[in-house]
């Protein structure tokens, strides 16, 4: 029985626990970016900015959860499972944090395309008002 609480080296050295790793990176990092973007836009709404920022805080917290799982999965002493379990677990938690990646992609990019049709809207705004000066 207490060969279920050790990490075998399989679990260990699993590619997915790598890949996992660099997720959370890659949420943590687009969220800030995504950010500071729309934020230096200045075409969003105050609300609009606090539900995108909240949307990315429930991500990255969710993230944070799937690591702290992951982590106790590879810790010695915490957890009595086999190393079925254990990859079978690690795949699930690679699999949660992969639909997050995607999600901050393409919550993020659609964010963006709101401020791109802002900004042409208020180009053509802009543009039609000089237009109407000029025609008096």
């Amino acid at each position: 029985m207490d060969a279920l609480l050790q990490v075998s080296p399989t679990v260990r050295d699993y590619y997915k626990v790598g890949e996992v790793i660099h997720y959370q990176i890659k949420i943590i990092s687009a969220c800030g970016s995504s950010l500071n973007q729309l934020n230096s836009s200045e075409l969003l709404h105050q609300e609009e900015l606090y539900y995108v920022d909240g949307v990315y805080a429930r991500v990255v917290d969710e993230s944070l959860q799937n690591i702290e799982e992951l982590t106790t999965i590879l810790t010695a002493g915490r957890l009595r499972m086999s190393d079925e379990e254990r990859l079978t677990a690690i795949d699930r938690i690679h699999a949660a944090m992969q639909d997050k990646v995607l999600f901050v992609e393409n919550f993020s990019q659609d964010a963006l395309l709101l401020v791109l049709q802002r900004a042409r809207e208020y180009n053509d705004v802009n543009a039609m008002r000089l237009l109407l000066q000029s025609n008096p």
